[in-house]
């Protein structure tokens, strides 16, 4: 059953994908979908973090929204040496990162792809901002600022499945590095 339903998929993806399925009319498209999304999550074959949940509005700066959210959420958190994860700052103020970084990704996958790479653009450019000022002094909050968001950014592009290469065209590998010692330490 399982396999059945992995073809099945797989070909109204390739269906889909070549748009040439113009004999079946929307509503039947849709009825499609929904019954083969159905069957695949009782399977547990689907995938919640990737899948499109509505059609979004036009929105013309929806990675910049998202970004400075993401932002404002981040002075939250601090990377803990002794867990080696992003953990909350104060107590009753929780923020999980994990369950953040997974949230935005859904919230983005929603979007075009070039929203989510734009978004990992601003991020990439916050990041650099701070390794920038993070080279003058050290020990300093915005070292510690720095960490925090280059794990971010770590935990975004691992349950997001977006290609490392694409972080590496922003952020050049030594400020990666560099922060990884700092982590370590």
């Amino acid at each position: 059953m399982e396999a059945a339903l992995q073809t099945l998929n797989t070909a109204v993806l390739c269906e889909i994908a070549r748009k040439d399925n113009n004999n079946e009319t929307e509503p039947e498209k849709s009825e499609l979908l929904h019954e083969l999304s159905v069957r695949l999550d009782w399977a547990g074959i689907s995938d919640p973090h990737n899948k499109v949940y509505i059609k979004p509005p036009k929105i013309d700066n929806i990675a910049l929204i998202v970004f400075l959210f993401t932002a404002s959420q981040l002075n939250k958190l601090f990377y803990c040496k002794n867990t080696a994860s992003l953990l909350s700052k104060k107590y009753q103020d929780p923020v999980d990162a994990v369950v953040f970084a997974i949230g935005i990704q859904t919230i983005l996958c929603q979007f075009h792809v070039s929203v989510i790479n734009r978004y990992i653009k601003y991020l990439c450019m916050y990041i650099l901002a701070f390794a920038t000022v993070e080279s003058t002094k050290t020990g300093s909050d915005m070292e510690t600022e720095g960490v925090t968001n280059i794990h971010f950014l770590e935990l975004f592009v691992k349950y997001s499945g977006i290609p490392r290469s694409l972080i590496l065209k922003e952020i050049p590998v030594v400020v990666l590095d560099h922060s990884l010692i700092k982590m370590t330490k």
